[in-house]
């Protein structure tokens, strides 16, 4: 339930930043071109093309354990880190910039509350 509730927060902290970087690299630069759906898919590929292999491999690990998607799971990730770092967005840093610490350090602080991946080489 809590990512019910953070996921909208998190939507709309990122929508403009990373609609406008993605909006940059297409084709199409009209943000109404696309439905809201597209726009999500499109967030939840930008964040994932950002992660390292083994952040994918324990995000889709945890997702599947708890029957829950990826893109839920940072939303709360998300979502702690802009409660632990308020300036992160403030400074211009794009999304990109701190995707992976912020996953990197939620995993460490809760590493005992989901299961364990071992990377894959």
């Amino acid at each position: 339930m809590f990512f019910l509730f953070v996921l909208p927060f998190v939507y709309h902290a990122f929508a403009e930043q990373v609609a406008s970087q993605l909006n940059h690299n297409m084709l199409d630069p009209d943000p109404s071109a696309s439905s809201p759906e597209d726009q999500l898919n499109q967030i939840a590929s930008y964040i994932r093309s950002n992660l390292s292999d083994f952040q994918r491999q324990w995000l889709a690990t945890q997702g599947e354990a708890l029957n829950i998607s990826s893109e839920q799971i940072m939303s709360d990730v998300l979502a702690e880190w802009l409660t632990r770092h308020r300036d992160a967005t403030r400074n211009g840093n794009s999304i990109g910039d701190f995707l992976q610490e912020a996953l990197e350090d939620f995993i460490l602080r809760h590493h005992e509350e989901f299961l364990p991946v071992v990377a894959i080489e």
